[in-house]
C-alpha cells in the first residue's frame, strides 16, 4: 500500500491517548497530521504519498469525495451514524469498496461491514437492522452534517485494547479487498465474498454472542427500500 488519505478534523487530546496510536508528544495536533507523523517515525523517512486532512468530511472543500474517487478501498472508522451514512453515500456514488468498522456501546464488541460496488451498502445494513427512524431522518436532511448522532463509545480505561481487536479485523479485511484477483501468499480472513457483515464479541454481547472473543458472520443482501440502486443502475 503506497498511498494513504487520512481525514480527521479532531485534535488529539490527553483523554484520547488510552485508545489512540499517537502518544503524548502529539497532543494538541490534528489527529490526521499526527498519524502521518507517527508513520514517518516508524519508517524513518518523510512520506510524500500520505495526505492528511484536518477538514470535516461534510465540508464541500474538504476533498473527501475526490480522495474517495482515487481510492482502491476506503476504511470508514468514524464514530457517528451521520458520518458513516455520508461516507457510504460517497462510496456508493464513486463505486469504491469500503470497510466500515465501529464499536458497540460500552466496548462489548463491534461490527465490520464490507460494501462492494453494486452490492449491499451500509444504508441497506441499517434498514436490515430496522434503524428506519435514523435512515429516514438522514435521507430527508438537506445538510447531512446536521443529522447528528451521539458518538458510539466514550473513552474509558482498557478501551484501546478492545478496539484493537476490531481494528485488526478491519485492516485484514481491507487487505483482502486490495488483494482480490491477484496472486499473493496472504490467506484471506474467512470467506469475504460469502459474508459481508461480521459481529465480533470482545467481552460478550447480551442476547447475541455471550462468549467473549467470538464472532458471527452474515451475508446481507440489498434492501429494497435503500436508494443505493440509483447509483448502480439496479
Amino acid at each position: 500500500v503506497e498511498r494513504f488519505f487520512f481525514f480527521d478534523h479532531d485534535t488529539l487530546e490527553p483523554g484520547n491517548l488510552i485508545r489512540h496510536a499517537c502518544g503524548s508528544r502529539h497532543v494538541g495536533k490534528n489527529k490526521a497530521q499526527a498519524t502521518k507523523a507517527l508513520l514517518e517515525e516508524y519508517s524513518g523517512t518523510a512520506l510524500d504519498r500520505v495526505f492528511p486532512s484536518s477538514k470535516n468530511i461534510f465540508d464541500v472543500e474538504s476533498g473527501f469525495e475526490d480522495a474517495m474517487e482515487k481510492a482502491d478501498v476506503a476504511v470508514i472508522a468514524t464514530d457517528t451514524d451521520a458520518s458513516r451514512a455520508y461516507a457510504n453515500d460517497v462510496s456508493v456514488e464513486k463505486g469504491v469498496p469500503a470497510v466500515f468498522v465501529s464499536m458497540f456501546e460500552n466496548g462489548c464488541g463491534g461490527e465490520i461491514f464490507v460494501h462492494r460496488p453494486g452490492e449491499c451498502c451500509y444504508g441497506c445494513l441499517m434498514l436490515h437492522q430496522e434503524r428506519h427512524e435514523f435512515f429516514e431522518r438522514y435521507q430527508n436532511t438537506a445538510r447531512k452534517a446536521d443529522c447528528s448522532s451521539a458518538r458510539d463509545v466514550r473513552s474509558m480505561p482498557g478501551i484501546g485494547i478492545d478496539q484493537r481487536f476490531l481494528s485488526a479485523i478491519a485492516s485484514r479485511t481491507a487487505l483482502d479487498l486490495l488483494l482480490e484477483g491477484s496472486a499473493h501468499a496472504l490467506p484471506p480472513i474467512g470467506a469475504p465474498i460469502a459474508s459481508n457483515w461480521t459481529v465480533f464479541s470482545v467481552s460478550g454481547i447480551e442476547g447475541i454472542l455471550e462468549n467473549p472473543l467470538s464472532s458471527l458472520r452474515y451475508r446481507m443482501e440489498r434492501h429494497l427500500d435503500c436508494r443505493c440502486g440509483k447509483h448502480s443502475g439496479r
